[in-house]
């Protein structure tokens, strides 16, 4: 009677052990970009505590949308259990992200073999990237083609500021100098001026003015009419005599 109920139990525990739940997990896409969605499908052959299955590494990831489904399978007379579970998924971010599928049977921790999600920046943020890179580089052009200037103008001015004074010195001497050229070439110019001046006021002819009321005018003048007047009348003289 034992042995007929040791075997019995041991008939019971082959399906158990046969039907221990399995996992498994599939991507349909493990390389999309940042603005794209992919679908990750979990399986279950058995049954599992609460029909609870969990993925670690989805928080990477904005759930789209998610459907779960259950169904039995008869296979060489055995019933089995399938559950399976669909989640559409939009990655939060760039980079590369490990998923696993998790479920507990009886209390034990059963696991999927983990997939890699590689996840691409869009092409916007590659442009915008590139674009930020090239006003970096720029922008450090820049800054050392300033530098360069700085230093140069620096060492200008430490090469400069040793002879500051003595070139100060003999600036301003030059200075004085010339203008004391200046001052007497001036007062120079202006006596020569002056010299020219009352020079051309002696060479300068003399114009005497006749006055219409002058005397000797006058005289001349009652001179002229009456030797006119006697030659008018001896011409007159002369004629009428003739005649």
């Amino acid at each position: 009677m034992k042995k007929i109920l040791i075997i019995a139990v041991i008939i019971f525990m082959i399906p158990t052990i046969v039907l221990a739940a399995q996992i498994d997990l599939s991507v349909d896409n493990t390389s999309l970009s940042i603005d794209e969605t992919t679908r990750i499908n979990v399986s279950v052959n058995g049954s599992v505590d609460g029909g609870q299955i969990g993925i670690v590494g989805l928080e990477n990831f904005d759930i789209v949308g998610q459907q779960s489904s259950q169904s039995l399978q008869m296979i060489n007379g055995k019933t089995t259990q399938i559950q399976k579970k669909e989640i559409i998924v939009k990655p939060k971010q760039s980079g590369s992200f490990d998923i696993t599928a998790l479920a507990r049977d009886n209390g034990k921790e059963i696991s999927s073999k983990s997939i890699t999600i590689n996840v691409q920046k869009s092409l916007i943020d590659v442009t915008k990237d590139k674009l930020l890179q090239n006003d970096q580089q720029q922008a450090m052009m820049q800054g050392d083609e300033s530098n360069n200037a700085d230093n140069k103008d620096v060492i200008n001015t430490q090469k400069s500021s040793g002879n500051f004074d003595e070139d100060l010195l003999k600036k301003s001497q030059i200075d004085q100098k010339s203008s004391s050229e200046d001052d007497a070439s001036a007062t120079t110019e202006n006596e020569d001026n002056q010299a020219l001046q009352v020079k051309q006021l002696e060479n300068f002819p003399k114009v005497e003015h006749i006055s219409p009321f002058n005397t000797m005018f006058w005289i001349e003048f009652v001179g002229i009419i009456l030797g006119l007047t006697l030659i008018v009348a001896g011409l007159y003289w002369i004629i009428k005599k003739v005649k």
